[in-house]
């Protein structure tokens, strides 16, 4: 036999409802979908904030800080091929 080889990255879509907050706000990060070839991709995210701490997150995290973040999201495939997409948010 022989064995496809898949080494097509997922596309991500990001849907952008706000990009300016508080401090000591809860950011509702942008709903992301991500699609393969191959099925659904897996999506980790993470924020870098304004002190250069990256962390990872869920669908939202508290903007502790006054600063630029930038919120990465990173979609992985069964066959590791993976796509990067972000935006910031700036917070005062």
């Amino acid at each position: 036999g022989f064995k496809v080889i898949d080494n097509v990255a997922p596309t991500i879509g990001l849907l952008i409802e706000q990009n300016e907050y508080a401090v000591g706000s809860t950011v509702n990060i942008a709903k992301a979908v991500a699609v393969d070839n191959s099925g659904t991709p897996t999506i980790y995210k993470v924020v870098l904030k304004p002190d250069s701490k990256m962390i990872e997150i869920g669908d939202s995290f508290v903007a502790d800080q006054k600063g630029i973040y930038t919120i990465y999201y990173y979609a992985f495939d069964a066959n590791h091929n993976s796509v990067v997409a972000s935006y910031q948010i700036n917070v005062k």
